[in-house]
């Protein structure tokens, strides 16, 4: 069996980008109204952005081709 994996960068970023989506928005929506912690709400938005900015970026290139 052959065991070279390539994990390319567009992977990784698509990785992040779900990561940092998911954990922007369970921060505010979790953390930041449902437990009342008003303060985590624009730390919550800004990693929620750099999720968005990561899936676009991944849906751009894509579009772009190969």
């Amino acid at each position: 069996m052959d065991d070279n994996w390539k994990i390319s960068y567009r992977q990784i970023t698509l990785v992040f980008g779900f990561l940092f989506f998911s954990l922007g928005l369970l921060g505010i929506i979790q953390i930041g109204l449902l437990e009342g912690v008003l303060e985590i709400i624009p730390y919550a938005l800004i990693i929620l952005i750099l999720g968005i900015i990561f899936l676009i970026g991944i849906l751009i290139k894509k579009l772009e081709g190969p």
